[in-house]
């Protein structure tokens, strides 16, 4: 376990592209937030899933589930405004001089040895680290600390990929040979060709 890094799950959206209900849809036999879940968590101090729409099926799934283990919701009340405010939202909860891995929830396919290998980049000179292949970048993030407190002092109606410019000279971008990381699944058509 990475006792620095605390993991923030956006979990809040209406998924109305998809037509069902994102956080729940199956892959591997299990949901795509019990797919992510299990997996950070093994590296995680804590998770943080922000909820939003249906925040309260998702709250019993976790205590019902994750009883007793570091597993966390935060509801964001601004859910259909945008993303920006649910990380906000998660961002609060983050253990002070952690990093954070942000993780969207329709990524549920990333094997459990990339999170290994990603959170071996952290160093101390980078405020980012995202991980690229075949030159396009993927996701999931990890912010230092310190970026994580430039954010939370942000303008609430700025957005990650304009706060994220402004420190691109301290963006430390990591070469995998993971595709997952540029898959995310937003459509029924998405969903159809789902695989590992």
């Amino acid at each position: 376990m990475q006792n620095n890094v605390d993991c923030i799950i956006l979990a809040a959206g209406l998924s109305s592209r998809m037509f069902d209900f994102k956080p729940l849809m199956l892959y591997n036999g299990m949901s795509f937030l019990e797919n992510i879940i299990n997996k950070t968590k093994k590296f995680c101090n804590k998770v943080i899933v922000v909820t939003g729409y249906n925040s309260k099926l998702i709250e019993s799934i976790i205590q019902t589930k994750y009883n007793n283990e570091k597993i966390y919701t935060v509801f964001n009340p601004e859910y259909n405004s945008s993303m920006y405010l649910s990380l906000l939202a998660g961002l609060k909860q983050v253990t002070n001089n952690n990093h954070v891995l942000y993780h969207f929830i329709d990524q549920p396919t990333i094997p459990v040895q990339f999170y290994s290998e990603f959170l071996a980049e952290i160093d101390t000179t980078s405020l980012i680290v995202q991980p690229r292949n075949c030159n396009k970048r993927g996701h999931p993030l990890l912010f230092s600390f310190n970026f994580c407190k430039h954010l939370l002092n942000s303008n609430p109606d700025s957005y990650l990929k304009l706060e994220m410019k402004k420190f691109e000279n301290e963006i430390k971008y990591w070469d995998c040979n993971y595709m997952q990381i540029l898959k995310d699944f937003d459509t029924p058509e998405d969903y159809k060709i789902i695989e590992d």
